[in-house]
C-alpha cells in the first residue's frame, strides 16, 4: 500500500470516501443565495446614495438661486419710495416662474432658473410685521431621480 491520503480515514484496508468529497449541490445552491442577497443589497445602498446626492445638489442649487432672486430687494430698501405703488417691498406676493401671476418685473430668465434639466420656480411674500416688511421666499422644482 502507498503514502495514505491526507483527507482519507482508513479502517484497516477499506478507505472511507465521504471524508474526501467536496461541496455538494445543495452548499453551492445555499452559498449561491448567500452571495446575491449581499450584492442586492450592495446594490440598494449605491442606489439609495445616488438619490441622496441628487436630492444634496437640487437643495444646494435652490439656496443659490434663493440668493439670487434677493440680490435685487435692497436697492428698493429707500425712504423716498418706500410706501410707493411700484416699489417691490410693497405688501404683496411675486412670482417668478411656475405659471402664477402676477409675474415680478424682476424675475430672472429661465435660462439662469434652470440647471441639470431641472426648472426652478419661486414665490416671495412681502408681509408687514410690526412696522417692518418681512420677505418669505419659496423655491420650488420638480425632482428628478433617475
Amino acid at each position: 500500500m502507498g503514502a495514505p491520503d491526507k483527507g482519507a480515514v482508513y479502517c484497516g484496508d477499506v478507505v472511507n470516501i465521504r471524508s474526501l468529497r467536496g461541496m455538494n449541490l445543495m452548499e453551492a445552491v445555499v452559498s449561491s443565495i448567500l452571495l446575491a442577497l449581499v450584492m442586492f443589497g450592495m446594490m440598494a445602498v449605491f442606489t439609495a446614495g445616488k438619490r441622496h446626492s441628487v436630492l444634496s445638489t437640487s437643495k444646494t442649487v435652490a439656496g443659490q438661486l434663493a440668493y439670487k432672486f434677493f440680490s435685487f430687494l435692497p436697492m428698493y430698501v429707500r425712504a423716498d419710495t418706500w410706501n410707493a405703488s411700484g416699489n417691490q417691498l410693497t405688501v404683496s406676493t411675486y412670482y417668478c416662474g411656475g405659471g402664477s401671476t402676477p409675474q415680478s418685473p424682476n424675475c430672472l430668465p429661465l435660462s439662469e432658473r434652470t440647471l441639470n434639466r431641472l426648472v426652478y420656480s419661486a414665490k416671495y411674500q412681502v408681509q408687514d410685521f410690526h412696522n417692518l416688511r418681512r420677505v418669505k421666499l419659496t423655491i420650488n422644482w420638480t425632482e428628478y431621480i433617475p
